[in-house]
């Protein structure tokens, strides 16, 4: 909590008085102030409730506080003390004025901060939602089920670092981005099925206690984090998976594993540097530089992941800085793959892809809306579902993406509250809060990862036909 108030309110003040010289620093301070009150607020009212830090307006926020220090360790302290606050990121808007990025990081903050309030209001005005009463079966054989899940999971994710040509040449892929990758493979289909693997293994945790004491639960679970390394070159799925057990963990003991956290936390700090540095490597030459593991000190090595970090472009300003003059409203387009996610692009080569893809290709590299309304086959940056939601359909898009955003996370709530106690419940709970998001890119994630946990459901018995009954208010 102290953190909290400390780096999320007084030491941004005193940088912004002191330290800031950039264009519209009063109105960014109180841009940046208003964001954290409305993002922050439920940890402090919520932290004792029921959820406790499962809570959906508090785990989701606490993913991405570990998630920075994962990626930039030294902020944990340099964020008490008063510091000139980060240059505005131009990259890829070179040809926009500073003042013109300020006010496209300022309209973004408002932008959030509105747009959460709906999501506030619709989730506390939904509290008698009507929610499935599933059928929930008396699992047998849990362990063997959840090994053969688990095989088939290993089998495809051998055969993806099979098909390209082995760990190294998957490695080495990745210099050329995530889309290219599964372009090679005939589309991302491979890459999903292979998360039976980690799916088996939170399972297992889930519903056996002894799980943390087998050794080949162990093995399965870093040979899930390996795979998925190796096939996406994601460093935050690596984090992913581990909060993932440590929420399965709280929701049956109802306590934090501090020591584990701990550990995890440590861990995360240099391998953020090295993996990622591992991951550019092919960048520079014809082969994966191994030596990154050697050649450099602990403190390069977390320098390294900071210095990569800084260097992305930041998507969401260019979306508001620029692209309704560069291209126009996008009128859906982004939207169109959450729907059409279990067509394989080798089926559909022109699928379209989510606001991350567009960003990069309108904005970043210049193309127009008709040379590539698919949104091209190039590399993605990051934008906010907030930023996406308006690209789309302006303020209107942003009202009904944070209205369904707080439908969503009123219908987990009140499914989790009905079934207290089932594992199975705990993964669906835990899946909707951190992974759902109004983003294209992340409602995909979500509705894949969540078809197939039921798929892995009915194999092991956990969930049998459904009824409906109304839930009392919480």
């Amino acid at each position: 909590m102290i953190y909290i108030l400390a780096t999320s309110f007084l030491v941004p003040v005193l940088s912004f008085g002191f330290y800031d010289d950039e264009p519209l620093e009063v109105q960014r301070l109180l841009a940046v102030l208003l964001v954290n009150v409305t993002v922050y607020w439920p940890i402090f009212y919520f932290r004792n409730s029921t959820f406790g830090w499962l809570h959906p307006f508090i785990l989701p926020t606490l993913y991405r506080i570990a998630k920075s220090f994962a990626k930039s360790p030294d902020s944990f302290l340099e964020n008490f003390i008063p510091h000139p606050p980060a240059a505005l990121n131009t990259l890829g808007m070179e040809q926009l004025s500073l003042t013109d990025v300020a006010l496209a990081q300022v309209n973004h903050d408002l932008l959030i901060a509105f747009s959460w309030v709906i999501v506030y209001f619709v989730f506390f005005s939904l509290g008698k939602l009507k929610v499935p009463k599933l059928k929930l079966g008396r699992v047998r054989y849990l362990v063997p089920k959840l090994l053969c899940v688990a095989s088939i999971g290993v089998a495809i994710g051998l055969y993806v670092v099979w098909r390209q040509g082995g760990i190294e040449q998957s490695i080495y892929a990745m210099g050329f981005g995530r889309f290219r990758q599964r372009e090679a493979l005939g589309g991302g289909h491979f890459t999903v099925f292979s998360t039976l693997l980690s799916l088996s293994c939170f399972l297992w945790f889930a519903y056996r206690r002894s799980a943390r004491y087998n050794p080949i639960f162990y093995l399965l679970f870093f040979s899930s984090l390996l795979i998925d390394f190796v096939q996406t070159g994601s460093r935050s799925g690596l984090l992913y998976q581990f909060i993932i057990l440590f929420c399965l963990y709280i929701a049956r003991e109802k306590k934090l594993p501090v020591i584990p956290i701990a550990s995890v936390g440590i861990a995360g700090m240099l391998l953020f540097g090295v993996l990622g540095q591992l991951r550019t490597s092919s960048n520079t030459g014809d082969s994966v530089n191994w030596e990154v593991f050697t050649s450099t000190s602990i403190e390069e090595k977390l320098d390294i992941g900071i210095e990569q970090i800084s260097l992305r472009p930041n998507g969401t300003y260019m979306v508001l800085g620029e692209s309704m003059s560069e291209t126009g409203p996008l009128w859906g387009r982004s939207y169109v793959g959450i729907f059409t996610f279990f067509v394989p692009r080798f089926i559909w080569p022109n699928k379209p892809r989510g606001g991350g893809a567009f960003a990069a290709s309108l904005l970043l590299d210049g193309s127009s809306l008709k040379r590539v309304p698919s949104g091209g086959k190039g590399q993605s940056i990051p934008i906010s579902w907030q930023a996406e939601a308006f690209w789309n359909f302006h303020l209107f898009g942003v009202i009904l993406a944070a209205a369904f955003a707080g439908l969503f996370y009123r219908f987990v709530v009140n499914l989790y509250v009905i079934h207290r106690g089932e594992p199975f419940i705990w993964m669906v709970y835990i899946y909707g809060v951190m992974n759902f998001s109004p983003r294209s890119d992340g409602a995909i994630v979500f509705i894949q990862d969540l078809v197939l946990l039921i798929g892995v459901a009915f194999i092991i018995g956990a969930w049998k036909p459904i009824h409906f009954r109304r839930l009392a208010v919480l």
